[in-house]
């Protein structure tokens, strides 16, 4: 049996439609919303009482939602919101009747379908909430809003551009125009219902089951955490509709025409998609709380600017300051939805969503009130013609600067988990931190993802800090490993306590990386102590010869050179004998590993792992190019080992002893007799020199003679033509090292 929360797939499915009904209902809305009402509206000669309700119907006509909800206990909520959605574009066939009107009757048509369309919306609205929750999780909800309401403004922007050359260059009047748009519009609205339809949904409305709503308004109301996120809201749809007396204010005190009202309109929808976009990119990551606080400084200045900006300034000055407020309106409303629908209980959804809706219906009708008697004070006063820069709609204005004042400090107050500071929005590293975690989420090019782990590992921000410390503590991120890489070849202490719990962890993926990492922070006890717990008490050896190669970077390490000793001799994959081969190099100051170059031909390894060693031990002697690989390569390549050896002798004839010997030593290698080849060797390591050697290089070289001396003492059965090849290439070596020929380590 079904339960009522939907799959995976089906919320992938259920976004994707849900995507196509905004933006559909965003060229609807375009053409059959305020604006276009507003400009009837006056083209009439409304009243500015009947303005301020038309700024507020969308939220007003909410009121009469709880006498329509009982009718649909039960029903399907995805059902009742298309049907709604339906009719809300349907009703507005009723525009038609304009064409035939004039004076207060065309007002009153024009409210009556208005108001009809609105109340249809806000049945429909009802819904929106506990279906977008049903399609999301608590981790992309935020994204998803802002997807959401971008798709809207996006397509409502292109539809007013449209309308505006509608306007401008169609042979109809303006009324014929508005109205044969507004048809344009119903057909749009009857095909974003369609793609609602289509939104997955297994949710009944549980309006009759659900809670007393004296019981929900209690419970909300008592607890803080949840009323401040609701009187936010309440408030903020208080702004939005006395700050849509902007619109009018356009057509009666700047003289605009109707294409330029629209315009501005559109420039709002195009300032609505940019807080889409920053709400995306930072909202999930942030949290709301610094974006409300931030946008509502923002709002507040440009409040006082529609407040205070002279009429003379011309359009332009309030067009930009248009697209600052409704940029910050909108960002603040998209938070407090997301704030709300976080809120929202699992039992009695119906009532919290109706007590919303209701609620932001009555604090509506108050911002229409008070929007419509500030405006009437405003022209009986005549404020645009007093010697201070004011405007009939001032008070209105700084009405809702007041009203942002009071979200300011509840957004200061509020309390959100995981929120991060308000002053990481005016930090460069802040911001670029934010930044590169977003495009990491979406980056598929493994060089591009690999970038932004290399810029987030070194950003300093601390959203950037928790997000490497979250991949890093996670049981299993592909990322991890690549962060800690970075962390090594670019150290920060910050992370330090991280990379030594997960070195210390003989069950973490990554401890190997986070071990070689350690060898990087030099300067801290702590990574000495927790390599010394590896090399003590791990249960791989993997990870105790990584950590004996790490801890021979620091002080000291030479304290522990029994120890790794010990370890080194009973290592058995090839990868732990060459770290403890780089750990006893830097441990033991007598070098005594290379007195040992020998002892894997006793040990009865492999050709390979034989050449492997030798090759391995030559980087460690000579900064050169590896020679000793590349002869082994050209031998397995098939090329005779007298031919591979000539490069390499050729370059090393400045030495008396090598020059003299080179014909030799070539045609020992062409008769294929090891005995000789193997003679010419000890030869030339006999007659090394290191007079003039530095003391603190003479170590080594001494040491490496006595150890390629050593093969005499082997079994000649147990030499092949690999032993024979890194005796007579070091013992070529050590002569020319002994002689400056070559740098040396």
């Amino acid at each position: 049996m079904q339960t009522p929360y939907l799959s995976e797939r089906e919320r992938k499915v259920g976004r994707h439609h849900f995507i196509l009904y905004e933006c559909w209902n965003g060229v609807s809305m375009g053409l059959l919303g305020d604006t276009f009402i507003n400009i009837l509206a006056v083209y009439f000669f409304a009243s500015n009482f009947a303005l301020g309700y038309i700024s507020s119907a969308l939220y007003i006509t909410a009121l009469a939602v709880p006498l329509v909800l009982p009718l649909l206990k039960g029903k399907n909520m995805c059902k009742i919101m298309y049907v709604s959605w339906y009719l809300r574009g349907f009703v507005c066939v009723g525009h038609v009747a304009l064409l035939f009107l004039e004076g207060q009757a065309a007002v009153i048509v024009l409210l009556l379908v208005y108001t009809l369309y609105a109340t249809f919306r806000s049945i429909s609205m009802v819904m929106y909430d506990a279906m977008s929750k049903s399609i999301t999780t608590l981790h992309n909800r935020g994204a998803f809003y802002a997807h959401a309401n971008m798709c809207y403004n996006a397509l409502m922007l292109v539809t007013k551009l449209f309308a505006v050359f509608a306007l401008e260059y169609t042979p109809l009047d303006a009324l014929k125009t508005i109205t044969t748009l507004q048809l344009v519009g119903v057909l749009a609205n009857s095909y974003g219902s369609y793609q609602l339809s289509k939104v997955p949904c297994r949710i009944n409305f549980d309006y009759s089951k659900s809670l007393p709503m004296k019981t929900i308004i209690k419970n909300t109301f008592r607890n803080s955490y949840t009323a401040k996120r609701i009187w936010l809201r309440f408030i903020q749809v208080t702004i939005i509709v006395m700050m849509g007396m902007n619109v009018p204010f356009m057509s009666k005190e700047l003289c605009l025409s109707n294409a330029l009202v629209v315009l501005f309109t559109g420039l709002a929808m195009a300032a609505y998609v940019v807080s889409g976009m920053v709400s995306a990119a930072l909202s999930d990551k942030m949290g709301s709380k610094p974006l409300l606080i931030s946008s509502s400084i923002l709002f507040i200045f440009a409040s006082l600017c529609w407040a205070f900006f002279p009429l003379s300034f011309g359009f332009i000055p309030f067009f930009i300051v248009g697209f600052l407020t409704s940029f910050s309106m909108q960002l603040v409303y998209l938070l407090s939805t997301k704030l709300t629908a976080d809120v929202i209980p699992e039992k009695g959804a119906g009532s919290f969503t109706v007590l919303v809706t209701v609620g932001m219906a009555i604090f509506s009708l108050i911002g229409a009130f008070f929007a419509g008697i500030l405006t009437n004070i405003g022209e009986a006063i005549h404020f645009s013609e007093l010697p201070y820069a004011m405007n009939n709609y001032s008070l209105c204005f700084l009405t809702c600067t007041v009203l942002s004042i009071v979200v300011l400090f509840l957004a200061i107050s509020m309390k959100e988990k995981g929120a991060r500071s308000t002053r990481m929005l005016f930090s460069r590293h802040g911001l670029h931190a934010v930044s590169t975690i977003s495009h990491l989420e979406s980056a598929h090019d493994p060089l591009t993802h690999r970038r932004l782990i290399m810029e987030l590992s070194e950003n300093s921000a601390l959203i950037a800090e928790d997000e490497v410390r979250a991949k890093l503590k996670s049981p299993y991120s592909r990322d991890a490993s690549e962060i800690i890489r970075t962390l090594k070849l670019k150290p920060n202490r910050v992370f330090l306590n991280d990379l030594c719990t997960i070195a210390t962890n003989d069950d973490s993926y990554v401890q190997v990386d986070a071990i070689s990492a350690l060898g990087s922070y030099t300067e801290y006890d702590e990574a000495a102590r927790a390599l010394l717990n590896v090399l003590h008490s791990s249960k791989w050896n993997s990870a105790k010869s990584e950590a004996a190669q790490a801890l021979s970077k620091f002080k000291n390490s030479g304290d522990y050179l029994d120890e790794v000793m010990e370890n080194a001799r009973k290592a058995l994959h090839i990868d732990n004998v060459l770290d403890y081969l780089v750990a006893l190099r830097n441990m033991d100051d007598e070098k005594l590993i290379y007195s040992e170059i020998f002892r894997v031909i006793n040990d009865n390894r492999s050709m390979y792992f034989r050449s492997t060693v030798y090759a391995f031990v030559d980087t460690l002697i000579s900064d050169e190019t590896p020679r000793l690989a590349r002869i082994y390569e050209h031998i397995r390549q098939g090329i005779h080992p007298s031919e591979a050896f000539n490069t390499f002798l050729e370059d090393l004839r400045g030495v008396d002893v090598i020059n003299s010997s080179i014909e030799s030593i070539v045609n020992a290698y062409k008769s294929e007799d090891m005995r000789l080849e193997i003679d010419i060797s000890l030869k030339i390591v006999e007659n090394a020199n290191f007079d003039n050697v530095p003391k603190s290089v003479k170590k080594s070289l001494l040491s490496l003679q006595n150890g390629l001396l050593k093969i005499r003492d082997i079994p000649p059965q147990k030499i092949d033509q690999t032993d024979v090849v890194a005796l007579t290439y070091f013992a070529s070596l050590l002569v020319s090292l002994g002689t400056f020929i070559f740098p040396y380590k």
